[in-house]
């Protein structure tokens, strides 16, 4: 199983690909800045991740992300779509967000969900994808894992953080295989151990069981021979 400290050293490993996650998340400058409006809680939950606060970070970000599924839900922009796809856009960047803040957090789970939710509307997004088979790698789903990272390596083939999540998914996997193989020889080996030692033992009780048929078998044979040989002898008495 992978160790913690192995987690460790792949976060170190992997840490550098993930550096421009937020920086490379940019506001659409045609949605207004209002002071209750989604864009200045995302804005600041990116800000307070960059320091190192994901709490606070999630916190934000989840303000911005119910702002956007109010504004969504309540049709606001039904007549203005250029702003409705701005409100869109910023829902799932708000998504792939949390699924990196719940990364952090190492709740793998809700990781998993806002990374699926992203990608149940944009199927090759990327970095969901990444953040997904990152958290499937962490649960110890390898095979899970090594699927989501090969779709992902269709679309980007040389997308070096994919390749090196790929390759620890792949080595990881095989000590796990390599490791159940192990267990399941030698619970066989004790169960066909267990079963040698029932053969035997059935095997004494049918020889005996066996041995009583035959003289039972042979005691009423004799009795059958006595009688007919003298009748009288095995009559009882009439007193």
């Amino acid at each position: 199983m992978t160790t913690m400290s192995q987690n460790l050293d792949i976060d170190s490993i992997l840490e550098s690909d993930k550096e421009d996650d937020i920086g490379d998340i940019k506001l659409d400058e045609s949605i207004e800045r209002e002071e209750d409006y989604p864009p200045n809680a995302k804005d600041q939950g990116n800000e307070a991740y960059s320091l190192g606060e994901f709490n606070k970070a999630i916190e934000l970000w989840l303000r911005a992300y119910r702002s956007c599924c109010y504004i969504l839900d309540k049709k606001i922009y039904e007549t203005q779509p250029d702003k409705l796809e701005d409100v869109q856009c910023m829902k799932l960047q708000i998504e792939n967000n949390l699924a990196m803040g719940y990364l952090k957090l190492k709740d793998y789970k809700t990781a998993i969900k806002y990374a699926d939710s992203v990608l149940s509307s944009e199927h090759k997004n990327i970095k969901a994808l990444y953040r997904k088979a990152e958290a499937l790698f962490y649960t110890l789903e390898y095979k899970l894992c090594i699927e989501t990272l090969e779709f992902a390596l269709k679309i980007e083939p040389e997308n070096t953080a994919l390749k090196k999540l790929h390759y620890y998914a792949l080595k990881e996997l095989s000590k796990y295989q390599t490791k159940s193989r192990k267990m399941s020889k030698a619970i066989i080996k004790n169960i066909s151990g267990n079963s040698d030692e029932c053969i035997r033992k059935s095997t004494r009780l049918f020889n005996c069981q066996l041995f009583i048929s035959i003289y039972e078998y042979i005691k009423a044979f004799n009795c059958r021979i006595m009688s007919k040989i003298c009748p009288t002898r095995l009559k009882p008495k009439i007193n």
